[in-house]
């Protein structure tokens, strides 16, 4: 292999590192992320319409408190229960919309993928059950109902923190495979050097903690996950969100590490390379001129 080409690999192993999210995009990604946008206007349709029932509730709930009067009052439940159906669906086309965001990532794993969108979609199927409910319960019924259409709200608001949590630990793992396959690629230069009498020792040891920074990489990264399995309600979302996303960070600082332990690797192997190559013979008409110059 002449050097020339040699170096184009290795330019190639190192634009994989920096740009790992574009090596295995996913098919379909046009239409996912025409999905996204079909699914970003229902949202903000749904949004609107909750903050009208919102709205109209609270004015007939501040009409019948001031006046007591039972057409109030029952305009008041009525008035509730488009409230609580609004919010519902607003609800599931938030969790509509998140799921749309995670099919149009083109770097997200498939297994990863398929993982999220199955979460989504049961607590997709417990709102729209909800919902049910909501429509076929009697208005002077809804007092239970309106609790639970309550902690939903915290659920889904946590809910979505492990979502977006799972989503971030997926594209770290892209890039901690892409990486692990550079550092293959390199070892096997390296074999292929010490096969033919090189003293790789060097080379080695980078390549040693290449792979430590990327094993400390995945750990964390498996850590960060834990944390964002664990969210399960309001309560412990924020907290558990923020420790699994400074783990994604540092796992983040071991991968650049690792970056800089593949430039080393790099270097000596070009340089073995470089020390190999015998030196070019003199040019016999260059000789003859510099005897030339000399008589």
């Amino acid at each position: 292999m002449n050097k020339l080409r040699f170096f184009s690999i290795l330019a190639v192993l190192l634009l994989l590192v920096s740009l790992s999210a574009f090596a295995f995009a996913r098919p379909n990604l046009e239409r996912a992320r025409e999905n996204f946008d079909n699914a970003r206007e229902k949202f903000l349709n749904a949004k609107e319409k909750f903050e009208d029932a919102k709205d109209n509730w609270l004015q007939i709930r501040e009409k019948w408190q001031s006046q007591k009067r039972t057409q109030d009052r029952n305009e008041f439940l009525s008035k509730a229960q488009n409230y609580m159906l609004r919010s519902t669906e607003h609800l599931i086309n938030y969790l509509e919309l998140t799921k749309a965001r995670a099919e149009k990532i083109d770097e997200l794993p498939e297994a990863d993928l398929n993982s999220i969108t199955a979460q989504i979609d049961a607590e997709i199927a417990k709102l729209e059950a909800l919902k049910a409910r909501i429509q076929s319960t009697d208005s002077n019924q809804l007092s239970s109902i309106a609790a639970e259409v309550k902690a939903e709200w915290g659920n889904v608001k946590a809910f979505s923190k492990k979502i977006v949590g799972l989503i971030l630990a997926a594209n770290t793992s892209k890039v901690i495979a892409v990486a692990e396959k550079i550092g293959q690629k390199a070892e096997d230069k390296i074999n292929a050097l010490d096969a033919n009498g090189f003293d790789s020792n060097a080379a080695r040891q980078a390549l040693a903690e290449f792979n430590a920074f990327i094993q400390a990489a995945k750990d964390k990264r498996a850590l960060a996950v834990e944390k964002f399995l664990q969210i399960t309600d309001s309560n412990n979302a924020q907290s558990l969100f923020k420790e699994g996303h400074d783990l994604l960070k540092e796992a983040h600082k071991e991968l650049t590490n690792a970056h800089k332990s593949l430039k080393d690797i790099i270097r000596e192997i070009v340089g073995l390379k470089k020390a190999s190559k015998p030196e070019e013979p003199e040019d016999e008409n260059e000789s003859n001129n510099d005897q030339n110059e000399e008589d």
